[in-house]
This record gives C-alpha cells, structure tokens and sequence, in this order.
C-alpha cells in the first residue's frame, strides 16, 4: 500500500479485527507513525503507547497493540512485525498480517484455550496465524531470496521452541 512521506513522517494505518459492533462492520485500527532520520537509514515507529527504532534491513520484534472495538470499553489485542526493507532516500517497510496476541487471545488458537498463555509465558510471542509465512506472490514483491529466508527462519524457529 502507497504511503505518503512527509518532512521525513509517515503514518500508517494498521488494519486489526473487523469490529462486529457497528453496523457498518469496519475494521478497527491503529495508527503506526514513523519518522526516519533524513541522513541515515533509521527510523523511530510509535504505536499504542510503543516506541522502537529499526535499521534499513531489520526486523521489529512483536509489537503488541489494542485495536479500539468499543471506546473506552472494549479492545482486541493484536500483535505484529515491521520489516524495514527501504528507509532512504525511498521508504518501504512490510508489516506482518495482525496476528492473535497469544498472551491474551479473543478467540481461542489453541486447546485448552489458557495454553496459547501458558505457551508465550514459557517461550514468548509467537506466530498465531493459520499459515504464517506470507504467500510467495506478495513476499517476490516485497523481499529478496535472502530476506524471504529470514523470515521464513524466524517463523521456523517460533515453531521449533514450541515443541
């Protein structure tokens, strides 16, 4: 998706769960901002209340948000990564599918539904998706070969402490 970069600021809208309270059914969001160092390739994110600085060519840890359901109210917990393919001059980043925060789900990913919790106490945040690796159209796209690797071994990994 195109992003407008302004004075070196970018804001990102982050799609989470469809809100089912409204009638209009949208998605709920959050907004991601980043502001990149104009002379080098940094970038500092903010998200809900978050902060952290990526390098061109790094990966973010989870990022664990609240998507606003019913102001004041009601939020779905969600998480993601951000990929900092391009920061200078041209700005491109990936950022992950939302996936169900596993330390407090909305729906139930694993059965009993307290074993997502007790699995990310034990070994931290982990892919909750169906099928996490992104789909090769969209990843020749976005990444390299080496960069597909990565992150297909990352995604490998979370799969191998769970055993």
């Amino acid at each position: 998706m195109p992003v407008t970069v302004e004075h070196d600021r970018a804001a990102l809208v982050i799609e989470g769960p469809e809100n089912t309270l409204r009638k209009d059914r949208a998605w709920s969001t959050v907004t991601m901002t980043v502001q990149r160092d104009p002379q080098n390739p940094v970038a500092v994110f903010e998200v809900d209340g978050q902060r952290f600085i990526l390098r061109e060519g790094e990966w973010s840890g989870w990022i664990r948000v609240r998507f606003p359901i019913l102001p004041f109210v009601k939020t779905a917990a969600g998480m993601f990564r951000v990929y900092a393919k391009k920061l200078n001059p041209v700005f491109r980043i990936y950022v992950s599918p939302v996936n169900l925060d596993p330390f407090s789900p909305e729906l139930p990913s694993r059965t009993p539904p307290s074993y997502s919790r007790e699995l990310a106490n034990a070994i931290g945040p982990f892919y909750t998706q169906g099928l996490p690796r992104t789909p090769r159209r969209c990843a020749r796209a976005c990444w390299t070969r080496d960069e597909y690797r990565e992150q297909s071994r990352s995604v490998d990994f979370e799969q191998f402490r769970m055993r």
